[in-house]
């Protein structure tokens, strides 16, 4: 018996995501740099606790945000990649998908005001964070589909 194509629910993870990145995109400036200085914070407090290394949060604040932009379309590649490998097309289409939500999303941020811009580098970030995402998962599918062939 063939299993059911559940694409749609790749869809909505993928659509639902997508609404995730957009929503902190419409965070004024200060909005978004206290929620994400907040949590580096409580990062840093952890790693101090653990290593007892303290490293000022103005520091690696920046990398910290370029970090979240990778991240966040890290997932969104790897939720795309399902979507559209139910839908049967090619790994191309993820990538475009995020390169689109990339570029809205820079946008949204240029029009949303609160001092936040369009930055072409965060695009690249984004982009290769979409591309990472697929290629991992990508990665991952082939390794796990190479062992179940082997043992059956």
């Amino acid at each position: 018996m063939k299993k059911p194509n559940k694409w749609w629910i790749y869809a909505l993870l993928t659509l639902s995501w997508t609404g995730v990145i957009f929503a902190f995109s419409l965070q004024p400036a200060n909005a978004s740099a206290n929620l994400s200085g907040g949590l580096l914070q409580r990062l840093l407090n952890l790693w101090y606790q653990w290593t007892n290394l303290q490293i000022p949060v103005d520091a690696v604040h920046r990398l910290f945000r370029k970090v979240a932009h990778f991240g966040e379309f890290f997932v969104l590649g790897t939720f795309a990649f399902f979507w559209f490998h139910k839908l049967k097309k090619s790994r191309f289409f993820p990538l475009v998908y995020g390169a689109l939500v990339a570029v809205s999303d820079e946008t949204l941020q240029f029009f949303t005001g609160g001092g936040r811009s369009m930055r072409l580098t965060d695009m690249g970030i984004d982009l290769l964070g979409c591309a990472s995402g697929i290629l991992a998962i990508s990665a991952l599918c082939y390794l796990i589909s190479k062992r179940t062939q082997k043992h059956s």
